[in-house]
């Protein structure tokens, strides 16, 4: 079956490349089969990291499933964003290593590794107890990360890597026994 010559470009329209797949969909129904397509993504950013693969939007309206790896330059370690037709999409931080790709982590995870590392680095700084008002104040940017500290630091009492000392107050369990 052969293919229409339809060079892709973002002056495509999303009917002419949808058609361009449309014979990948009828071998598919066919002959059940994994196609990947590999793209480049454009330069702009985006809100949505879909919205930078490059070329028309018609890519994105035949595929069963989409997956964006996103890797700043010289950077060893990538996310890759997937976007299934039916089901949950998913960011999954990898890293090259050994010349192969291992995969370090979902971004939920990551992100709450991460924040919990500031909080411990916070309390470091500070070397007093803290409210979780008074470590969102002192670790949010421009967006309240009230509930995403709040969940950190019950995980980390739930794990025993922070105490709660007084109503409220909360401190690293390795400075307990320290008067504070």
């Amino acid at each position: 079956m052969a293919l229409p010559r339809i060079a892709p470009s973002p002056y495509n329209s999303f009917l002419e490349i949808y058609d361009m797949f449309a014979p990948l969909q009828d071998l598919h129904r066919q002959h059940p089969t994994y196609l990947a397509m590999v793209t480049h993504l454009r330069k702009a950013e985006a809100e949505d990291i879909f919205d930078t693969l490059h070329g028309s939007v018609g890519y994105q309206g035949i595929q069963d499933a989409l997956w964006v790896m996103d890797r700043p330059p010289r950077n060893k370690v990538a996310v890759v964003h997937t976007r299934p037709n039916e089901g949950e999409e998913q960011a999954l931080h990898v890293a090259f290593a050994n010349g192969h790709w291992e995969f370090q982590g979902h971004d939920d995870e990551i992100q709450s590794e991460r924040l919990s590392e500031a909080i411990l680095e916070l309390w470091q700084e500070t070397g007093k107890r803290m409210s979780i008002a008074e470590m969102d104040k002192a670790l949010s940017g421009p967006r309240d990360r009230y509930q995403s500290i709040k969940k950190s630091v019950y995980r980390m009492v739930d794990s025993g890597r922070m105490i709660r000392v007084a109503r409220g107050q909360y401190i690293p369990r390795e400075y307990a026994d320290r008067d504070h």
